[in-house]
């Protein structure tokens, strides 16, 4: 099927329905804008060494708090215990 007149315009509500965002390109820890070099860790961005050391420390804590919560943390101190 060969059309000769204009191509229908997309309306309005398709427009709005389907937008084009880009991506904000910001650090994932403080929100800053990224230097030269990004710092990058697991699809994480940082725009310094200091955020992704941070992250990373945060993500440690947390890690600890559950383990604490199971008891894991008790459970290793008896195996050594018990080892000696």
């Amino acid at each position: 099927m060969i059309t000769t007149g204009p191509l229908p315009s997309p309306s309005c509500d398709q427009a709005v329905k389907a937008p084009h965002v880009r991506q904000r390109k910001v650090c994932d820890r403080c929100g800053g804008r990224f230097g030269m070099v990004t710092h990058r860790w697991w699809g994480h961005k940082f725009c310094k060494r200091s955020c992704k050391e941070a992250y990373l420390r945060d993500i440690a804590l947390g890690r600890d708090a559950i383990g604490r919560w199971f008891g894991f943390a008790r459970l290793t101190r008896r195996s050594a215990h018990f080892a000696t």
